[in-house]
């Protein structure tokens, strides 16, 4: 069975995450493991972290951005910035991939794990459709 740990109480005000949620939901609840909100929080770019990690005994672990933005909302994306409503931002991408690797280097420091686990990064833009986005 698939658990859910909030570790702010924020959660329920957080419309993008709650639809990757469900989709986790729907698709992992035969699977045994756990899923964090904005936990663990580990040494990588300041105030960046995973909206949602998962991690389940039969998948990598999973670290899973939620960006809240309408397609509108983005006017540009560059490799090192986003240009999100007029103001620039550092990449999602990067500060995922930033994440990832801290996660990666907390995997490592158990040798029974270090090279049975390699966590993977998605960055989910749930409030917009296909179609949009295309």
């Amino acid at each position: 069975m698939l658990h859910f740990i909030s570790s702010l109480p924020d959660f329920d005000n957080d419309d993008a995450a709650n639809l990757i949620w469900r989709r986790i939901e729907e698709k992992f609840n035969d699977k045994e493991g756990v899923c964090y909100y904005k936990y663990p929080v580990l040494g990588s770019a300041p105030g960046v972290m995973a909206d949602l990690t998962l991690f389940t005994k039969s998948n990598q672990p999973v670290a899973i951005r939620c960006l809240p933005y309408q397609i509108d909302e983005i006017e540009s994306v560059q490799e090192n910035y986003w240009i999100i409503d007029s103001q620039k931002k550092d990449s999602p991408i990067w500060e995922l991939d930033d994440f990832v690797a801290a996660l990666d280097g907390l995997v490592k420091i158990d040798r029974r794990l270090r090279r049975r686990l390699k966590p993977k990064g998605i960055l989910a833009l749930p409030l917009i459709s296909k179609p949009e986005f295309e």
